[in-house]
């Protein structure tokens, strides 16, 4: 979206409670252009020709898992599987530039065994696609919550080896980014699970020790030496209080829009 494209609202949430459009929505801002559903074939191709306008290359799509699995839903439910289809098919049908990186989020009972059956199931549907972003010819998964898994699972999926659940150097492989949290995550989460790299996913520096742009250095550093892909996160504000109402002290202002909030980001970091 494009700078002014929303305008911020003030409504009293109930923890666990459902967002209901147009007078209830999940984020405190409110699109200019109204509410708006992502399965719209329209809206999401405006989004793509907006992403387009405004030198967005990649578009990071959270995906909860298939569709047929249990669990497999965020926390209003929603089931992104389809969704995620829909966009696929609408970069291929407009030859939109935007290319797709895949957001695994960690739904209910992710594990090993579930993972390793998601990356087939990707790989099988999607792996002949153009949409794809794809580095060396490897599609791009971000996975979120991946400290929620342990090291050593994540190794028997992504460092080479003879076992079952091995996905290196087979058509399920990818380039793989963990989440770095906490300061020792480097050490012990990205390296011994396997990972290609990490990113940090907040746009706000009070989250964690990984979202703080004065500790980017270091882990650049780190990454270097490590032969790891570091990809930091930011954004034009950030505030998550319908969904972690205690997390204020993390907040960030939008400024006008946005652009100086993103333009202070850029200014920091390059």
């Amino acid at each position: 979206m494009g700078a002014g494209s929303f305008y911020q609202v003030g409504l009293l949430m109930v923890p666990g409670m459902r967002f209901e459009p147009p007078d209830c929505l999940h984020s405190p801002y409110y699109p200019l252009r109204g509410p708006y559903s992502s399965i719209g074939r329209e809206l999401i191709r405006q989004h793509l020709k907006e992403m387009e306008l405004y030198g967005v290359g990649v578009l990071v799509a959270s995906w909860w898992g298939p569709s047929w699995r249990k669990g497999s839903h965020d926390t209003q439910l929603v089931n992104t599987d389809k969704r995620l289809e829909q966009v696929i098919r609408e970069i291929e049908e407009t030859g939109s530039p935007v290319r797709v990186a895949f957001h695994l989020e960690p739904y209910e009972g992710r594990n090993k065994e579930n993972v390793y059956e998601d990356l087939a199931y990707l790989t099988e549907k999607y792996m002949g696609s153009q949409a794809l972003l794809r580095v060396n010819g490897r599609p791009v998964y971000y996975v979120y919550d991946s400290y929620k898994l342990p090291p050593g699972d994540w190794a028997q999926l992504l460092l080479r080896n003879d076992g079952p659940w091995n996905v290196r150097g087979t058509p399920k492989d990818g380039l793989f980014l963990g989440l770095w949290l906490d300061k020792d995550d480097g050490e012990q989460h990205i390296l011994p699970a396997g990972f290609d790299g990490f990113y940090t996913y907040f746009s706000s520096d009070q989250v964690s020790y990984g979202s703080r742009v004065e500790n980017w250095p270091l882990m650049q550093m780190w990454a270097v030496r490590k032969n790891k892909l570091f990809v930091p996160s930011v954004g034009p504000g950030y505030n998550d209080a319908k969904i972690r109402p205690w997390n204020k002290v993390s907040q960030r202002t939008r400024g006008d829009g946005g652009s100086l909030a993103w333009c202070r980001w850029i200014r920091r970091t390059t």
